[in-house]
């Protein structure tokens, strides 16, 4: 999932710089960016919580676990709203 929205997020950042953009091109962008950067935070809360020794895992402490989860889910709920709105 993180590579597609990686890709989406590109494939919008060209769209943006094209002179004969859509409409539409800047939310697409805004959408984009929201749903990798929530991607990035899922991924890195699932990496925290395995064992010593794989990846950073373990590297976190529980508050800042927690942290990146709540933002995680706060940013869910934004990219929800957000393409509500459109």
């Amino acid at each position: 999932m993180l590579r597609t929205s990686i890709r989406a997020l590109n494939a919008a950042s060209e769209a943006l710089k094209s002179p004969e953009r859509t409409k539409c091109a800047p939310a697409r962008f805004t959408q984009a960016s929201l749903t990798t950067t929530k991607f990035l935070l899922d991924t890195l809360h699932a990496v925290s919580w395995l064992p010593p020794g794989w990846l950073w895992g373990s590297k976190l402490t529980v508050p800042q676990a927690s942290g990146v989860a709540t933002a995680s889910a706060v940013l869910g709920l934004v990219i929800h709203y957000h393409g509500k709105r459109f």
